[in-house]
């Protein structure tokens, strides 16, 4: 969950932002020397300032935010920056227009706040699409809906709880998909997560196209049906939980199907961890030697 907007501001006012919100992103983005031990000698200071605010409350000011001392054209652009942020965050739907044409945060480097404008529920209909099909970074919070043009997210995408989820083009996830207890999520063509997999008690989660993830971890009650799903790390089937996995080849971590659990995995060769099936659980697995 990421709860700052971060910028790196150089001395000579210049500033640069990366949508993950990564100090170091935005400084192999601009292309800028990094700061190191002899700018700390230097008369001029540092040769870049970075800056941290979550864009909520009343701002504090460009000292409050720096992580080092800065000049007057550093404080300007840092006001500046974060004066339209809270404005912003103030409704990010009402304001969506800000990230477009002459707007302040246009640009595919904002793709943090394009998300906030995406799922916000007052963001006007002319701008969804075009934010829908542009690049976008998930700030980390559940969402109940999701445009149906979206392809591709950055970061976590997290299905809030009860909630019923369709994300029919959605294909590639960055971070974790995380549905949240009693929640649905269909995602018929997304092939790869980057992150881990986590369906929580009583959840759904329906990914025909699923290749490959981080961790896959079903809870009490939940079912998983990932029929393309090759390739994971570790794997947990929680009580009374369905994992139905038939092209699962290998787990890089343990296999853990726990009381009255079922795991079917026919294609299953090797788990790099252990294997732990207990009382009244079921692991369906012919083809496992390793």
């Amino acid at each position: 969950m990421c709860d700052f907007h971060s910028i790196i501001v150089r001395r000579d006012g210049a500033k640069a932002h990366v949508m993950t919100n990564s100090h170091s992103g935005a400084v192999k983005a601009a292309g800028w020397r990094e700061n190191d031990q002899m700018t700390d000698f230097s008369e001029r200071g540092p040769f870049f300032t970075e800056c941290e605010w979550s864009g909520v409350g009343e701002y504090p000011g460009a000292e409050s935010v720096s992580k080092s001392s800065i000049n007057e054209k550093q404080r300007k652009a840092i006001d500046l920056h974060y004066q339209a942020l809270a404005k912003f965050v103030s409704n990010p739907g009402k304001n969506a227009a800000m990230l477009f044409d002459a707007g302040y945060f246009f640009g595919d480097e904002y793709g943090d706040l394009r998300w906030k404008a995406l799922v916000h529920p007052e963001c006007p209909k002319q701008f969804l699409l075009k934010l829908a099909q542009s690049p976008l970074h998930s700030d980390g919070y559940p969402i109940k809906s999701l445009h149906p043009a979206v392809k591709e997210v950055s970061g976590d995408v997290i299905v809030e709880q009860g909630a019923t989820l369709t994300a029919p083009e959605l294909k590639e996830v960055s971070g974790d998909v995380i549905v949240a207890q009693g929640a649905t999520l269909t995602a018929p063509e997304l092939k790869e997560v980057s992150g881990d997999v986590r369906v929580e008690q009583g959840a759904t989660l329906t990914a025909p196209a699923l290749a490959k993830s981080g961790d896959v971890i079903v809870a009490q009650g939940a079912t998983l049906t990932a029929p393309a799903l090759a390739k994971s790390g570790y794997v947990r089937v929680a009580q009374g939980a369905t994992l139905t996995a038939p092209e699962l080849k290998e787990v890089s971590g343990d296999v853990i199907v726990a009381q009255g659990a079922t795991l079917t995995a026919p294609e299953l060769k090797e788990v790099s961890g252990y294997v732990i099936v207990e009382q009244g659980a079921t692991l369906t697995a012919p083809k496992l030697k390793k």
